[in-house]
């Protein structure tokens, strides 16, 4: 497997995943923004300007199971540190080619730079956008990769009716 992250990820959307090997892909980062790790099942992508020689030298000298090794938190304080970075959380990413046609329901683009949820994707996206829809806010933007995400807000009482 090699290419870019933006090829693995494009590739992912088509269902062609890495090889569930037990290996590790070391790509360079799209952006400034864009160092990190994806685990998809038993094969990781590190994504970094750092080389990878460091990389699969960190990954050894964490001292854990080889298929885990770049979820280890001793492997991810250590990236953290030489990159410069923190964490949030280790969250999910998921791809899917997009749907034709508009959406099934009304969506009211909004321009709320304060909305909790705009400020928090304007950190890690670009060219953010955000609308309303009744009960949910939605968010794009360009994220890892440059590809185009979503963040997704359903308020409480309208969950569980499908509208997220």
């Amino acid at each position: 497997m090699a290419g870019t992250l933006r090829d693995i990820l494009d590739a992912a959307a088509r269902g062609v995943f890495p090889p569930p090997d037990g290996g590790t892909t070391v790509v360079p980062q799209h952006a400034h923004r864009d160092a990190g790790v994806i685990a998809f099942t038993a094969h990781s992508v590190v994504f970094t300007d750092e080389g990878e020689g460091w990389v699969r030298e960190t990954l050894a000298a964490a001292d854990c199971d080889p298929l885990a090794a770049t979820m280890n938190p001793r492997f991810l304080a250590t990236f953290m540190a030489r990159t410069g970075r923190t964490t949030d959380t280790i969250d999910l990413l998921t791809v899917a080619a997009p749907l034709s046609g508009p959406p099934p329901l009304r969506l009211t683009e909004l321009d709320d730079p304060g909305h909790p949820r705009v400020a928090r994707a304007r950190e890690r996206r670009d060219d953010v956008r955000v609308w309303a829809a009744d009960g949910g806010v939605l968010v794009l933007g360009r994220g890892v990769a440059g590809r185009p995400e979503a963040a997704i807000e359903v308020a409480e009482g309208v969950r569980h009716r499908g509208l997220g």
